[in-house]
């Protein structure tokens, strides 16, 4: 796994700072020259999962845990941005490419989807 871009401290900090309710999130992103949507994402991990949720995300997540989360999503009408904080999944992206897969061939084709590359 690459090393992350900005330190669990570094995103504490930029937590700290905006609900402090100095600067909102565009000013809270210049002043750490960050972009803002980094700010919203890091203070709703933060408020779902605390300080844990700042860390280094899983790049792995079973066939299980997708089809919990794409259940979720559809019965509690979730956003992916919600989605993803809740799970506390490293990108809402893939919360996309789950519900795509699964609404295109239900929990089977979610249970094999293929992950990475394919082979040459």
């Amino acid at each position: 796994m690459a090393k992350p871009k900005y330190s669990p401290e570094t995103k504490l900090a930029v937590v700290n700072h905006y609900l402090s309710g100095k600067d909102g999130e565009q000013s809270t992103a210049d002043l750490f020259g960050i972009e803002r949507t980094s700010v919203r994402r890091w203070v709703r991990a933060w408020q779902f999962h605390g300080a844990e949720g700042l860390t280094a995300k899983n790049n792995h997540y079973s066939d299980e845990f997708k089809l919990v989360v794409v259940r979720a999503v559809i019965s509690d009408r979730l956003t992916m941005r919600e989605a993803a904080a809740r799970f506390n999944l490293s990108a809402e992206i893939l919360v996309r490419r789950w519900l795509d897969v699964y609404n295109d061939a239900g929990a089977e084709g979610l249970l094999n989807m293929q992950c990475g590359r394919p082979d040459k």
